[in-house]
């Protein structure tokens, strides 16, 4: 719980120094501007790319390692729709997606990157009598409708 803590307040603190970053940039670039305001501004944005990298870093921590875990995350309204609105990337499965990568709004990326851990899809149903013919039916339709997304069906 302590980590959570930890991270918590370190990915909000980097987020006020890159807000300070900027904040710095805006004040000082201007049109006219001679070598050393020029060098001065690019040793600051060293440290923009610096707490950028830092401030992933951290996310990508907290997501694994925080008291809410991946699962969390990885399902989340708000994460998608920040990846929609070009914001990031998110990790899902096609099927949560399919109408969202069929118009083009999101593309799937690091295609060959599979997230290890992951728990298997699977359709439970009770047998202790026979099978109803809805049921049946039901089961043959998810096997079928998952073909296409290469699960397995068993």
């Amino acid at each position: 719980m302590t980590a959570d803590l930890h991270l918590a307040i370190a990915h909000h603190l980097l987020f006020l120094l890159l807000a300070g970053v900027l904040a710095f940039e805006i004040g000082v670039v201007r049109s006219s501007m001679d070598r050393e305001d020029i060098l001065r501004v690019a040793r600051v944005e060293i440290w923009y790319g610096v707490l950028a990298g830092a401030i992933i870093l951290v996310g990508f921590s907290r997501a694994i390692f925080a008291a809410k875990g991946w699962a969390y995350y990885s399902v989340n309204l708000f994460f998608w729709a920040a990846a929609v609105a070009g914001c990031g990337i998110i990790s899902l499965t096609a099927w949560n997606i399919e109408d969202e990568l069929c118009s083009g709004t999101l593309v799937p990326i690091l295609t060959d990157w599979q997230c290890g851990g992951a728990a298997p899809l699977i359709a439970i149903y009770r047998k202790t009598r026979p099978m109803l013919p809805q049921v049946s039916l039901f089961v043959q339709y998810l096997a079928e409708a998952f073909q296409r997304y290469n699960l397995p069906a068993r």
